[in-house]
């Protein structure tokens, strides 16, 4: 009851006039501000420890990202795109033709020596050729560091690095051809005239020793033949070319009895490994519009032992058109590619579809595979599978590709001598 008539109490009596006489509550405004103030600091040291944290934790992860991008580099080289990890660059060196000189007698070209590493530009290294000078051969030492230039009236060494280019054999006669050492220190050279269009049969087989230009003769015999070496062996055996109008036959000379001797069952040259330790003899043929000059392309190989003969395995498909692409360091397995021949002449400048092949030579276990350059890779050998696609039908259609992507095309007449990795 006592506590009924306080609450009466402070109840006005007047609606209206308890309206009337109402005033704000009283506050103290500086305290309100400064609260504000107290208030957004901490909001913003809030955000400031936010935006720390979260930085040391980048931070701490940050070298392991990296670390695991550069390993993905690493392992997975990408020749199509010509990219690679630092270590292990893709390298091609190819030659341009950039003119023709016409004599009485005969054509004389002019070309340039290029070299493309990963995705560079290619970087011009020299230009050989002229009137007396033919560059008819071009081939790179087992350690990829100089190149050798046969301009039939010399040979010439040009230095991958350095691009210095300069005179290295001046032959007796008007041909010669070589092949390097396995040490990549010396050159084997059958110094010959060019029987067609001499009747000086004689030839000279010499060694040449690159540091010093000294020069050892081995044989000296005559021959109604060309001879071209392909191969010195770490046996002292090389493996010798003799054309014989559209086919060539197989010989090997062995350095220690100094004799040129015939291969068994090799009555046609084929791809060589690096070793010379084996070797693929074309075995069958199949239809192909696009080869004007026989009609026909290899289908089927058999792989032997040069110097023997023996004959180790058979791969390819009657059906198919095979190309050999390349054979393992130890000699025990190659890689070929197939193909079904065009039969519209119309698609000869095409590139055809190509399927890819691992065999092992002495099961004969035949493997598909997608990319010919990752089996290469893994095999741990300095070589770089790449093709040349030239046609005259049309400009800009010379390519040099790897993994069947152009990374080189020109409107020139190109020439693909070798691809490896730096």
């Amino acid at each position: 009851m006592e506590n009924q008539e306080n609450q009466n109490l402070l109840q006005p009596e007047n609606e209206n006039l308890a309206t009337e006489i109402k005033v704000p509550p009283i506050t103290d405004q500086s305290s309100n501000k400064k609260l504000k103030i107290v208030i957004w600091l901490l909001i913003a040291l809030l955000l400031i420890t936010v935006t720390i944290v979260i930085y040391l934790i980048f931070k701490t992860k940050k070298p392991t990202l990296n670390n695991e991008l550069k390993t993905s580099n690493t392992e997975q080289v990408t020749p199509t795109a010509v990219s690679a990890s630092k270590e292990h660059l893709p390298v091609i060196v190819y030659t341009q033709k950039i003119n023709t000189i016409k004599t009485t007698d005969r054509l004389w070209d002019v070309v340039q020596i290029y070299k493309k590493t990963g995705t560079n530009p290619p970087e011009l290294l020299a230009e050989v050729g002229k009137v007396g000078e033919m560059p008819t051969n071009f081939k790179i030492s087992p350690d990829k560091k100089s190149l050798i230039i046969n301009l039939e009236s010399k040979l010439q060494i040009l230095n991958l690095s350095t691009k210095e280019l300069k005179d290295l054999y001046i032959p007796d006669n008007k041909w010669s051809s070589f092949s390097f050492s396995p040490d990549s220190n010396k050159l084997f050279i059958i110094d010959q005239y060019y029987p067609p269009t001499s009747t000086n049969q004689k030839y000279y087989i010499r060694t040449l020793n690159i540091s010093d230009q000294s020069i050892q003769t081995i044989k000296e015999d005559t021959s109604d033949s060309i001879f071209s070496p392909l191969v010195w062996r770490n046996d002292n055996k090389v493996l010798v070319e003799e054309p014989r109008g559209d086919f060539s036959e197989f010989l090997y000379f062995d350095l220690d009895s100094k004799k040129l001797s015939k291969v068994p069952n090799s009555d046609i040259v084929g791809p060589v490994s690096e070793s010379g330790y084996i070797m693929a003899i074309p075995n069958g043929n199949v239809g192909n519009i696009c080869n004007e000059f026989s009609g026909s392309t290899t289908s089927k190989y058999k792989i032997i032992e040069p110097v023997s003969g023996k004959i180790l395995r058979e791969i390819g498909d009657s059906n198919l058109m095979t190309s050999i692409i390349a054979f393992s360091p130890d000699d025990k397995e190659v890689i070929y590619s197939a193909e079904k021949a065009w039969i519209n002449k119309n698609d000869c400048d095409k590139n055809p579809e190509k399927i890819y092949y691992k065999a092992e030579i002495s099961s004969g276990k035949i493997e598909k595979i997608s990319n010919p350059n990752e089996v290469i890779n893994n095999w741990s050998n300095n070589y770089l599978y790449a093709t040349h696609i030239y046609s005259q039908s049309s400009p800009n259609t010379n390519h040099i590709l790897i993994n069947d992507q152009p990374i080189i095309t020109s409107d020139k007449e190109l020439y693909l001598i070798d691809g490896f990795y730096n």
